[in-house]
């Protein structure tokens, strides 16, 4: 009877041995999928109306040149926003949407 429980128990230790040394098996990597707007292109806008307006199909790393009163710059990440003296100014929401303000010709600080 002893022999048995110590086979038992030796086998035992054995597969807990087995156990812990053990490579685990590889767990399936998660593939990003990149969103639209950030595998786009930036592009290069020209914007001919001064003042403030939303533009939801502007993205961050966009180009924007201020036709009427000059200036321009690049669209920044959500939740930030960028200007310059010439009065050009430019920010997105946490939603994305971007907001840009060109001058108007004639404006203080336009030069």
């Amino acid at each position: 009877m002893k022999a048995a429980i110590a086979v038992v128990v030796a086998v035992l230790v054995l597969g807990a041995v087995w156990a812990l040394n053990r490579t685990p098996s590889p767990t399936p990597s998660v593939v990003a999928t990149p969103s639209p707007v950030a595998s786009r292109v930036p592009q290069s806008v020209m914007i001919d109306r001064a003042g403030t307006h939303a533009y939801p199909n502007l993205a961050p790393g966009d180009k924007v040149t201020c036709v009427a009163g000059g200036g321009g710059g690049y669209v920044p990440e959500p939740g930030n926003g960028v200007g310059g003296s010439g009065g050009f100014s430019a920010a997105t929401d946490a939603n994305g949407v971007v907001h840009v303000t060109c001058p108007q010709h004639g404006e203080v600080g336009n030069v």
